[in-house]
């Protein structure tokens, strides 16, 4: 699949920055091309310096340039001869189209520096050799210049067949000129220019206007003429043609030009086309460092700056390129520098210290051989990169004599209650270890090598790694050692109950698809636990590569890593220690937790009895919407899974069941069981549109056997929900199919509030800034979560997934109020363990120690001494190839209205070359931005100028080939938003829409239509996390992102499975976006290392004063007993706040900022309750609104830990008028 990903690659490449984006046939040195140079390329572009007359007022601006620019973007004759063309607006739109692109460029009143960045007059590089006296070196571009038939270098590539078709004798209008049509080797050619004006700005008229009358369609309909009328077109309209310059081998000194040297030089009668290099150079520490520039010394009006300018036209240099070959290059920068106070930093530094950097590029990027020791630079205006990636797996050459049976230690069934043979599990654990501690000595062996500071950082990465070794050891050691078994019977069911879950997740049998209980479905004993025991052909999970499920290495060490952090209280891997996984984006970090959450739930239930392992026993948060509703499918699943043996051993593990419940936001689950009972009276009164009211609930289909809870039947509908409306309202789910394990009774999930109220789920699913709830929710019964007021134990384990996002404004809201969430689930010194997880890390120490009261973190898996291999990873060439684009003389938004087109279009010339299975893995195109004003600026474009730009190369390339057009027709209404502007009961059918693959029907007169498969998404960083859709593979980057871990996180969304394309269109008026375009091989060889640093501040006094009100109500209501409910804020006295001053002084230290805000709530509340008879919640909290009073302020509450920004409110006391 290579090949298809590299063909968008190439048509970018052929029509943005060519050669090759027209249909002429000829070679590309000689290319010719249909439209002006300017309008048609817009990358690597040298222009000539702008000549400003002394006698105007101030120079034209690039926006007013770019705007002139926008008048002639194209070939005319593709825009007039698109057979679905489409109106472009009136004068008004395209007014605000200029003031879109004006927003683009820098406002810097740096001038030159804005010419150099948006129209640039030379490029090169700086790179590093050991002292020479002359280097040989290529300059490489191409000039343009216009031509008029008869000229002979005129000619167009035609078949035959498509010559003849213009002497088609049954045309009835003839073509008035084709005596002078000539055939000659494939190609078509004029004998003579045509008579009359072309139009333009005289009249089209002569035998151009007989062209006119002869392709109208009324006289050629479908005749084979109406297939290559295009091609004609080509021939009689504006044709530039492109002579290659190339200047190879020139040996130049090695020493400082105090002149630009000229090397190219051409009159267009009194125009000048000059073309020079200029070298700078200096030595440092023995090194040669050596800049050159390949310079246009040309000038140019800037008054007459514009893109149908023919002489501007003709003194740019295209496709320019710079290289130095049979030269020996050293590391332009060293990767070792040591920062005095940053060890972090210093580790990174050291782990990456083989990946090197020979160059960096000015006003273009720069290239080397991929060797040890390159020989070869050179500029680049595409550079592409296939980045490397972790396999997370083992194979034959890592381990050639216990391959095997390491292999058959991660298959989960063997690892399962299945599986009697306790001593064969234990030894191949130990075996698993023991390879993982001989790894480990060879790392210090290497480490020994090193001198110094390198010695040092060294050792500091193997002291880790033992110390997991260790961790490792010990859980092995307690599964073996155990006299009552327990652990060991728990370890054997978490392992059935992944494998279970593996088998309903993949098998197609079960809920791996949804469907209707009408659909055809081949059979499966969904009840029985012996069907699991039995279960081996493995083709239902993997038809292509039939295998039993197997842990990926890291995941069953993740597993044993926590064991004794689950079942000791009193261990430090518990209390003084946060795991975090860190692994790459599709490197199976969930499956990991939920094994640690499968072990948490089992061991609480056998080593308790019921009373005691009653309520909620792990706390899973995240912090997006969208990741929240797909990863609670995941889980759900497990849960199922966990009930389902608690059925088949309900002597252990007691008769609660073990449920899941969503916590989330009203807009994304209901909040009463009113309101779920509404959605179901809306959904059974139309079943057909069911499933529009139905997403709110999140769930659609059983987990377990994938039938729809609406679903279809032989004699109707029926549906799964099991609900009543009032004071004594409930909700539940169930499953419609009578052959579902989950049929008779209810299905143990849960989304709505009054419910997980009721009945606390073992799993409480959440988004972070739910928590914010726990001071305001109405009748105070979130304690329930915490077992707060009974003798059950509170949660044993808090899960929180992409840490990374947890980190600014919003991470220093959360650090201060887990300290809340930390002491509710804590009873004596019985703390919860915790877990995080995240694929972008950096300063998480210090992240963790802030969020989780002075707590280590524990990365996992710990870096080997080089970043390539960790044991548990190692590096291999990713799925995924980056490529840079940065426009020349164009803004971004111009840019993106052509690069876009290219890539929808590049999917129709493959279309005919591909089965349809492959070629649906490229039909979607994804385009990230930066901001919601982004994509609003494209999403308005894509009926526009988008569908009429992909009709321009559809015609250019195509012609009237109407057999594909249906292929583009409608892209705004296949093209959608994925944004926070998507409402939260519509994710579901978002998600969905991104599956579905591509497909086209006929309709029943015939004609072919796209039925399925998205052709443009427009998303914002809502994409970044949790989408793990594998037919997504290309993608546009529109800007570089705010920080490097959203732009790996957001790129990490396509090619995941499948070879994927991320193209990074960068802004050259961006200092930031050009600097990383410019080193932007150095940058994806290796771009973990440069992830930024996290900062959390939990407690700076704008954190406390915006957040000790929600703290300290959240907290009494919680924990003290008389002060739950709505009513009982009246029984409020100032001793029972001394259990909140002791703990939170305890956690952050004495603060007189604290205390005396604290000592202020605690006298208001005390006046209150004197002053308000009866006094509730209700009416003592106050949220965030104009009326506050401002005495009142105090009592602001947040209902969401989102609400993270300062709000001013203004009130008029007294308006008076004279």
């Amino acid at each position: 699949m290579t090949n298809y990903r590299d063909s968008f690659y190439t048509e970018i490449q052929k029509g943005l920055v060519g050669t090759g984006s027209d249909i002429f046939g000829v070679p590309d040195s000689e290319e010719l091309i249909s439209d002006y140079p300017l309008n048609r390329y817009y990358s690597g572009i040298l222009f000539p310096q702008k000549d400003f007359p002394t006698s105007t007022g101030n120079p034209l601006s690039e926006e007013d340039i770019e705007s002139s620019n926008n008048q002639s973007e194209t070939d005319e004759n593709d825009y007039d001869n698109a057979e679905e063309r489409q109106e472009t607006g009136d004068a008004e739109e395209k007014e605000e189209g200029n003031e879109e692109d004006n927003s683009q460029t820098s406002d810097t009143q740096d001038y030159q520096l804005i010419q150099n960045a948006f129209f640039p007059t030379h490029i090169g590089f700086t790179f590093c050799i050991e002292p020479k006296k002359f280097i040989g070196v290529n300059f490489s571009f191409g000039i343009y210049d216009q031509l008029e038939p008869p000229q002979p270098e005129i000619k167009i590539a035609i078949s035959k067949e498509g010559f003849e078709s213009f002497f088609d004798a049954e045309i009835e209008t003839q073509l008035s000129f084709k005596d002078i049509l000539t055939y000659n080797d494939g190609f078509m050619q004029l004998s003579r220019k045509l008579n009359g004006s072309r139009g333009g700005r005289e009249k089209r008229s002569g035998e151009y206007l007989d062209f006119d009358k002869f392709r109208n369609y009324k006289n050629i309909g479908t005749k084979e003429v109406y297939k290559h009328i295009h091609i004609l077109e080509k021939l009689l309209g504006r044709i530039w043609k492109r002579e290659a310059i190339e200047i190879l081998n020139k040996e130049i000194p090695v020493a400082n030009t105090k002149e630009p040297v000229e090397i190219f030089h051409k009159e267009y009668g009194s125009q000048v086309l000059s073309v020079c290099y200029m070298v700078k150079t200096y030595e440092y520490k023995g090194n040669n460092y050596v800049k050159i520039l390949l310079l246009n010394n040309s000038s140019h009006p800037s008054n007459k700056y514009s893109n149908s300018n023919e002489n501007l036209n003709r003194k740019c240099l295209f496709q320019t390129n710079v290289s130095v070959e049979n030269i020996s290059l050293k590391p332009y920068k060293s990767q070792s520098e040591l920062h005095p106070f940053d060890e972090e930093q210093n580790e990174i530094n050291f782990i990456y210290r083989d990946i090197k950097s020979y160059g960096v590029g000015h006003n273009c990027s720069v290239q080397w051989n991929d060797s040890p020791t390159p020989t070869v630079i050179q500029t680049a205006f595409m550079p592409e990169r296939i980045v490397y990636g972790m396999k997370n797996d083992f194979s034959k050459e890592d381990f050639p004599n216990d391959f095997d049976a390491l292999n058959k230690c991660l298959e989960v069934k063997q690892l399962s209650h299945f599986n009697d043979d306790k001593q064969g599990i234990i030894k191949s654990l130990k075996l698993f270890v023991s390879l993982y501690e001989k790894w480990i000595a060879t790392q210090q062996t290497s480490a020994n090598n090193f001198q110094g500071e390198e010695k040092k950082i060294a050792n500091n990465l193997v002291s880790r790694q033992e110390a997991n070794h260790k961790r490792l050891i010990r859980g092995i050691e307690i599964l073996e050692k155990d006299d009552s078994e327990k652990a060991f019977h728990c370890f054997q069911l978490a392992n059935t109950a992944m494998f279970i879950q593996m088998i309903i997740s993949n098998d197609r049998r079960f809920g791996n698809k949804e469907r209707h209980l009408t659909d055809e479905v081949e059979k499966a004993e969904y009840s029985s636990l012996k069907f699991f025991e039995d279960y081996n052909d493995w083709t239902f999970i993997n038809p292509d590569k039939p295998e039993p499920p197997r842990y990926r290495p890291f995941q069953l060490a993740f597993m044993l890593l926590c064991i004794e952090g689950i079942i000791d209280e009193n261990s430090d891997d518990r209390n003084k220690i946060v795991d975090l996984i860190w692994f790459p984006t599709g490197g199976g970090k969930t499956e990991a937790y939920l094994t640690a959450t499968a072990f948490t739930i089992l061991w609480r239930r056998l080593s308790n009895n019921a009373e005691t392992s009653k309520g909620t026993s792990i706390l899973m948060r995240y912090t997006l919407r969208l990741l929240t509703s797909q990863q609670f499918e995941r889980a759900s699943r497990l849960i199922l899974a966990l009930e389902f043996l608690r059925r088949n051993f309900e002597s252990e593990l007691h008769k609660e069941k073990i449920s899941i419940g969503l916590w989330v936001g009203e807009g994304a689950s209901p909040n009463r069981t009113d309101d779920a009972n509404k959605i179901v009276e809306d959904a059974t009164g139309n079943f057909e549109k069911a499933d529009q009211y139905t997403s709110r609930l999140q769930l659609t289909a059983c987990p377990w056997c994938g039938t729809k809870l609406v679903s279809k039947t032989a004699t109707g509908w029926t549906h799964g929900y099991d609900c009543q409306a009032g004071t004594q309202g409930y909700f539940y789910f169930k499953c419609v199919n009578n052959k579902c394990a989950f049929h008779a009774s209810r299905l143990p999930i849960q989304v709505v509030d009054e419910m997980l109220y009721k009945q606390p789920p073992t799993l409480l699913f959440a988004t972070v800034d739910k928590f914010a709830i726990l001071a305001s929710q109405k009748e105070g019964e979130t304690h329930k979560f915490f077992n707060s007021f009974s003798d059950s134990l509170p949660p044993d384990l808090i899960i929180q997934d992409e840490l990374h996002l947890i980190s600014g404004p919003l991470g220093s809201i959360v650090g201060i109020f887990e300290s809340v969430i930390d002491y509710l689930c804590s009873k004596g010194n019985r703390k919860p363990k915790i877990i995080s997880s995240t694929a972008t890390t950096r300063n998480t120490s210090h992240q963790i120690s802030d969020l989780y009261a002075g707590k280590q973190v524990n990365i996992f898996p710990p870096s080997g001494i080089s970043y390539s291999d960790s044991f548990f990873a190692k590096e291999t060439i990713s799925k995924r190839k980056y490529v840079g684009f940065l426009p020349t003389g164009k803004t971004g938004i111009n840019t993106q209205l052509w690069v876009l087109p290219y890539l929808l279009f590049t999917r129709i010339k493959l279309f005919n070359e591909n089965e349809l299975k492959a070629f649906n893995l490229y039909w979607t195109i994804v385009s990230y931005y930066n901001s919601l004003k982004d994509v609003g600026k494209i999403y308005n474009k894509t009926n526009d100028e988008i569908q009429i730009n992909t009709n321009v190369l559809f015609y250019r390339h195509f012609g009237n080939n109407s057999a594909l057009r249906y292929l583009i027709r409608d892209l705004d209404s296949r093209s959608l938003e994925l944004t926070s502007r998507i409402e939260s009961n519509n994710i579901k059918a978002t998600l969905k829409r991104l599956e579905d693959e591509f497909a086209t029907e006929t309709s029943e007169k015939g004609n072919e239509y796209v039925k399925d498969g998205l052709d443009l998404v427009l998303a914002s960083n809502m994409i970044s996390v949790g989408i793990d859709v594998s037919r997504l593979n290309v993608m546009l980057v529109n800007g570089m992102p705010r920080n490097i871990a959203e732009y790996i996180q957001a790129s990490s969304r396509v090619g995941r499975k499948h070879d994927g394309i991320v193209f990074s269109l960068f802004n050259p008026n961006q200092a930031r976006d050009k600097s990383y375009f410019e080193n932007f091989n150095s940058f994806h060889q290796a771009y973990y290392k440069f992830v930024e640093p996290l900062s959390v501040t939990p407690f700076t006094e704008n954190t406390i004063r915006k957040m000790l009100t929600t703290m300290f109500v959240a907290f009494m209501r919680n924990s003290v007993s008389g002060l739950t409910k709505n009513s009982e804020a009246k029984h409020f006295e100032p001793e029972m706040a001394d259990a909140f001053k002791t703990y939170i002084t305890g956690r952050f230290g004495n603060s007189d900022y604290l205390n005396t805000l604290l000592d202020d709530l605690i006298k208001s509340w005390a006046a209150k309750k004197k002053r308000i008879n009866n006094l509730t919640y209700a009416t003592l909290l106050k949220k965030t609104s104009t009326d506050v009073n401002p005495f009142e302020e105090i009592w602001l509450t947040m209902n969401s830990l989102r609400d993270i920004d300062t709000e001013t409110y203004y009130r008029i006391n007294d308006l008076q008028t004279n």
